[in-house]
């Protein structure tokens, strides 16, 4: 077996890795094996949407929150913190150095304090969100869609989702505390709508999903019921109407969140599907599985798009849905809408392209990798490991052709499938729209 189908690990490009977060102590930097019990394993990473921030469960209960420099792409003060650089970290959106005036021109980033934040249990999901005390949404009939909210203060609001099944937030601002509690299993997975409602949707191994709505003091608004086993991930569609969610059991579900019913249930995976997200124009949804595969789909239609194997040549089914020592545990989309990075258990983080499923065009190291997340501007790569520390890496980034982008902007208006039909399009122009140039 290979990782690669026409390639090396050798021979593709390396990312750059940028630092490494380590815990304080030395208890925390001797890897901790799989059946491991010390409960010191990184099980999430996140950025704050307003590049402020960034959040890091290192394991005995505890999240730390800090402050992110935008300007540096890197961590504000790595001096206070316990970390390994690598060269020069202070990087240009392009990825270049640079040079003492560039320096003299940037300012000065915000002055945050670093948090420490102690839940007393295990921490499995971490999501930061922020309100908006005034989002306004475009659809196809070119109708607007206003939330407003009584509260104009801006909130930046932390969410950890704890072994017992219980969510702590935590306002960033203000300090205050919130519990929510109604799960009966951990909490899986977290995250904010991006409308700016702070509506947050929870994943727990009960099975269900819920929303909970944290501009109405935390109460819970929505359950979700249709899975039969754990509930792994859950991601918001960008408009925040449709939800999908994955679990155990090869399942995959996609909700119309305003009526609270299944949508459609997508089959393809031979294992349990581990990890969700979807493209930031809402076009695409992927899905990551323990069985060594990513797959792509049409989450309007349900069909599946492309499948990007970790294994060469692919695993048969009934070897993919068993152990087979390359489980992909993790995988995210980049904000350019061009790019996905994966996780998996043969210690390489992986940078795709949406348009080249050959081979991915960089990888890089990490032993024991459990999960990763971009930074809000893509630049950044952050992953996780169970010896509870975190790896940056520069992400690959390219100018994205003005085709492309104009397809994000267009589907970010339109981003129901079947109503590309009732637009009087060339075909050709209908085809490109519905990305079937990744098939």
């Amino acid at each position: 077996m290979a990782s690669f189908q026409f390639t090396t690990t050798e021979k593709l490009p390396q990312a750059k890795p940028i630092c490494d977060l380590r815990p304080t102590g030395t208890q925390y930097q001797v890897l901790a094996p799989r059946n491991s019990t010390v409960n010191h394993e990184t099980w999430a990473v996140a950025f704050a949407p307003d590049r402020s921030y960034f959040a890091w469960s290192f394991g005995n209960g505890k999240v730390r929150l800090i402050p992110w420099d935008d300007h540096s792409n890197t961590i504000a003060d790595l001096n206070n913190i316990n970390t390994i650089q690598y060269g020069a970290v202070n990087l240009q959106q392009d990825g270049s150095l640079p040079t003492e005036g560039d320096n003299q021109q940037q300012s000065s980033p915000r002055h945050h304090m670093m948090k420490v934040i102690d839940c007393g249990e295990v921490v499995w999901s971490l999501a930061l969100g922020a309100s908006k005390p005034h989002k306004k949404w475009r659809n196809i009939n070119i109708k607007y869609h206003f939330y407003e909210h009584l509260d104009m203060n801006y909130e930046l609001i932390l969410a950890m989702g704890l072994k017992s099944g219980k969510i702590r937030t935590y306002d960033i601002t203000t300090g205050q505390m919130l519990l929510l509690v109604d799960h009966k299993d951990v909490i899986r997975d977290l995250k904010f709508s991006p409308d700016g409602s702070l509506l947050l949707l929870s994943a727990s191994r009960d099975n269900t999903l819920k929303v909970w709505d944290l501009k109405d003091d935390g109460n819970m608004a929505i359950t979700l019921r249709g899975h039969s086993n754990w509930v792994y991930g859950c991601a918001f569609a960008p408009d925040a109407n449709m939800v999908a969610s994955v679990g155990a059991k090869k399942t995959v579900i996609l909700w119309d969140l305003r009526q609270c019913k299944i949508l459609r249930r997508l089959i393809g995976h031979y294992h349990d599907v581990v990890t969700c997200d979807f493209s930031p124009d809402g076009a695409l949804l992927a899905t990551a599985s323990y069985d060594a595969r990513v797959l792509l789909w049409d989450p309007h239609t349900g069909v599946n798009l492309k499948a990007y194997h970790h294994v060469y040549p692919p695993l048969l089914p009934v070897f993919a849905g068993g152990s087979n020592n390359n489980f992909v545990r993790h995988m995210a989309f980049s904000p350019d809408g061009s790019h996905f990075a994966t996780v998996c258990d043969d210690k390489l983080v992986r940078f795709w392209s949406l348009f080249d499923t050959s081979d991915p065009i960089a990888v890089a190291n990490v032993t024991d990798g459990l999960c990763c997340s971009y930074s809000a501007h893509g630049r950044v790569l952050a992953t996780g490991t169970r010896n509870g520390s975190v790896r940056f890496f520069t992400a690959p980034m390219e100018v994205q052709k003005l085709q492309h982008m104009c397809r994000l902007a267009i589907r970010r208006l339109v981003p129901k499938t079947d109503n590309l039909l009732d637009l009087n399009l060339p075909p050709g122009l209908r085809t490109y729209l519905q990305y079937s140039n990744v098939c």
